[in-house]
This record gives structure tokens, C-alpha cells and sequence, in this order.
């Protein structure tokens, strides 16, 4: 049996409900939970199943049908965005967000639908690419909007591209 995956607003649904409890009750007063909450650092990371076993499976999911790669990045970057300044309403002030990875080069997608040559779909990590430019603008925005923010972006797509396109260079 496959785990669950909680998406992003039930996990900062989750979020809320421990802000308003847990911690509150945890804290003397609502400054001593915010400069806890200001110290503490959120991992996000979403898109990859948004992708996988949603957008690029059209006999389950319409999405692919209903939007462009473009209109599915922007959806999917303005979701995130909207959890972040919610998380940052709850006292979250440190984000490290990541980029998605090259999901053309995933064995399961890779081996179904690349060519002999090549490891990997490259129209998947075209489609992903655009996603990852859209949330580094809103990363950049938010960044300059959020007051005492600091998010950081892990550029982890060409990194993890090249290990699959050139395994000699990290030791095959």
C-alpha cells in the first residue's frame, strides 16, 4: 500500500490548527511564539506530483486538457504563492522553496515515453522548466513584499538534469 500525500493546503491547514494550539498554549505570550515561529525554518516543496501523477496522466486527470504548460505553471505558482503568505501570516519568516526536478528523466516517465538515445522526455522537463522560471519571480516578489522574509530558491533542476544526461561526470 502507496503512502498518502497531504497536499499544501492541507499541510498548512495542519500549520494553522498547531499555531493556534499547540503553540499557544506552549508560549507565555503571542511574542514569544512569534520570535519562535520567526527562527524556525519552512522546507516547501510541491509541484512534482502536481506533474507526475496528475498533469502528464490524461486518462485519470483532465488538466492537461484544460491547460497549456504555461496556464498549469502559473496555476500551481499562484497556489504556492497564496500558502506562503498565508504561512507567513501564521509568523513564518524563513522559506527555503525548491525548484522541481527534471521529471522527463524519472525511470517510470523516461522508460515509457524516451527515445533509445536520450534518458530523458524532454518536452516533461520543457513543461517543468517553465513552472520553476515562474516560481523564481514569485519567489522574487515575495521576497520584496513580505517584510523581515527571507526565502531562498534550491535550483536543483539542471543540477539533477546533468547527473542523468552525464553520468561520468559524478562518478557513474
Amino acid at each position: 500500500m502507496q503512502g498518502k500525500n497531504l497536499n499544501l493546503r492541507m499541510q498548512v491547514g495542519f500549520f494553522r490548527r498547531i499555531v493556534s494550539t499547540i503553540l499557544k498554549s506552549r508560549f507565555k505570550t503571542p511574542g514569544r511564539m512569534s520570535r519562535h515561529l520567526s527562527r524556525s525554518i519552512f522546507l516547501v516543496s510541491i509541484g512534482s506530483n502536481d506533474y507526475a501523477v496528475n498533469y502528464l496522466v490524461p486518462q485519470f486527470y483532465n488538466s492537461s486538457r484544460m491547460y497549456n504548460p504555461e496556464q498549469f505553471a502559473q496555476l500551481l505558482v499562484n497556489e504556492l504563492g497564496n500558502h506562503l503568505q498565508e504561512m507567513y501570516g501564521l509568523g513564518g519568516r524563513k522559506f527555503v522553496v525548491f525548484e522541481v526536478g527534471p521529471i522527463g528523466c524519472l525511470p517510470a516517465i523516461a522508460l515509457k515515453r524516451a527515445g533509445p538515445k536520450t534518458p530523458c522526455v524532454e518536452e516533461i522537463n520543457d513543461a517543468v522548466s517553465i513552472f520553476n522560471a515562474k516560481l523564481a519571480l514569485k519567489i522574487n516578489q515575495l521576497s520584496s513584499t513580505l517584510r523581515n522574509s527571507t526565502f531562498v530558491l534550491v535550483k536543483n533542476f539542471n543540477f539533477m538534469h546533468d547527473m542523468v544526461k552525464n553520468p561520468s561526470r559524478y562518478g557513474e
